[in-house]
């Protein structure tokens, strides 16, 4: 079903209903989005939250305060990323560091895009040490701790062939839409 802002968007994909916010990423100011509802939260802020991306939706450049994963679960996705045009097929996914700058086009209808967004805090608690430690997964998510390096890195996984993982999004979305006890 269409939401009522997807039904805005349909009339004028740029309507400016964002929650901007501005920083400042190396010297250059930004929109920036902080994270938003979520679970296992510290204080007031999110350590892990998922979004449904909303279709027809002009989505200007921006960045996060987390780490962003997009996920593409149907149609495709076009992104630009540092000034890289990306395009997202079904089941691929899109790893951005803390305040890489990214747009992303109008979703179509067809078009089913989540957000996954992890406060780096998270990291913090052991999570690090579990991980390899020469992946570029690794490395993205301990760039995203150190304030004093350049933002900008991210990661396309082609994964689109991997049902394993299209289960555990399948999985991870179904608990987050309807929790289990």
């Amino acid at each position: 079903e269409l939401t009522e802002r997807e039904q805005r968007y349909q009339i004028d994909p740029h309507v400016d209903d964002l929650p901007f916010e501005y920083r400042t990423v190396d010297g250059v100011p930004h929109p920036f989005i902080p994270l938003g509802d979520g679970i296992y939260e510290r204080g007031s802020t999110p350590l892990f939250s998922i979004k449904r991306h909303s279709r027809f939706q002009a989505f200007p450049e921006h960045c996060h305060d987390g780490i962003e994963f997009n996920y593409l679960y149907a149609g495709r996705c076009r992104q630009v990323v540092n000034g890289r045009p990306i395009e997202l097929r079904r089941g691929q996914t899109l790893m951005l560091s803390a305040d890489t700058v990214h747009t992303i086009e109008p979703l179509g209808e067809d078009d089913i895009l989540f957000n996954l967004n992890i406060n780096p805090e998270l990291l913090i608690g052991g999570v690090l040490n579990r991980l390899h430690c020469d992946s570029m997964v690794t490395r993205i998510l301990v760039d995203s701790l150190e304030s004093t390096l350049r933002h900008d890195a991210y990661l396309l996984v082609p994964s689109e062939g991997n049902e394993r993982l299209r289960g555990y999004m399948n999985n991870l979305l179904a608990e987050w839409d309807n929790p289990s006890p």
